[in-house]
């Protein structure tokens, strides 16, 4: 008669093996199951939107800064003109002087110079509106910044994000310049409920308003 008792042994202490893995599984996952109730559920995060070239478009003071930069235009169109004016005259000189005389040479090279002082100027003038404008839109911008900070903490929003889903797409573009400009938008849509730029526009002008 064959004696069964190692295959026995085997087979109880496969049974246990088998129960103590079970019950490891089973601990592990109380365990997960206990971190994820004790982790506290996220909380809702009010979001707001603004349409940032409308808010620009309805700020008074942005009237102001235009009204700055055309003075600045105006006086510097007024000298640029002044140069145009002298240089047709030297122009019309030298067309009624004879040609390779000291007289002619002398006021050939006062027409390089003025034309040189022209061009300066023009240089000049752009570099001035580009600043200029620039300056603007970083004195608004920062005011605004303000305001939408102001409005957020007063109405409780946690985010409030540039509303870019109005920006058309462009018409025609080859794939890679419409693809980044598919990718670039961070809000594809954004209910009217949720945009405070009117909110915005009447803050910032209001402040302005003020004493």
């Amino acid at each position: 008669m064959r004696n069964h008792r190692p295959a026995r042994a085997l087979t109880a202490m496969t049974v246990a093996l088998a129960a103590v893995a079970i019950a490891a599984t089973s601990l592990a996952w109380t365990n997960a199951a206990s971190a994820n109730a004790a982790r506290p559920p996220a909380q809702p995060t009010a979001v707001a939107t603004v349409d940032l070239p409308a808010i620009l478009d309805g700020l008074e003071e942005k009237g102001r800064h235009e009204a700055e930069l055309q003075a600045v235009i105006q006086t510097s169109q007024a000298k640029l003109d002044d140069l145009t004016k002298r240089l047709e005259n030297i122009q019309a000189d030298l067309e009624a002087l004879p040609r390779d005389t000291p007289e002619w040479r002398a006021k050939f090279y006062e027409g390089l110079e003025l034309q040189q002082q022209a061009e300066v100027r023009k240089q000049t003038l752009t570099q001035t509106i580009s600043l200029q404008r620039g300056e603007s839109l970083r004195t608004l911008y920062l005011k605004i910044e303000s305001g939408i900070t102001k409005i957020a903490e007063r109405e409780g929003y946690d985010i409030v994000l540039l509303d870019d889903s109005k920006f058309p797409l462009p018409q025609q573009a080859a794939d890679s310049n419409m693809e980044r400009a598919i990718l670039s938008k961070t809000v594809l849509y954004a209910h009217d409920s949720v945009d405070i730029t009117q909110a915005v526009i009447t803050l910032v002008n209001n402040e302005y308003r003020a004493p």
